[in-house]
């Protein structure tokens, strides 16, 4: 309950919330993904502009770059050799 209710007083953090387990979803539906295909895949997937144009303000390049780093940081993505998987912590 404590963590809806800070995501009602800050809807910016909400959103990164919202597109970074977006995008984990997709990588196990995926299964992989090669980092320099990331961006152009955030820039084709309308919920990815919407969240950051509504919040974020990043372009798809920016929100790759924050988005890999946070979930490196997390544990909840591996990269190796240029190709993202999520982990077991995802």
């Amino acid at each position: 309950r404590a963590r809806l209710d800070a995501w009602g007083r800050d809807p910016v953090k909400c959103a990164r919330h919202m597109a970074k387990v977006i995008f984990v979803f997709a990588l196990l539906d995926k299964q992989a993904m090669r980092i320099a295909e990331i961006p152009a895949y955030l820039s084709q997937v309308p919920c990815y502009g919407e969240l950051s144009g509504a919040f974020l303000g990043l372009d798809a390049n920016a929100l790759a770059e924050w988005m890999l780093a946070d979930l490196t940081r997390a544990r909840a993505i591996t990269v190796t050799e240029g190709v993202v998987r999520a982990t077991m912590a995802a």
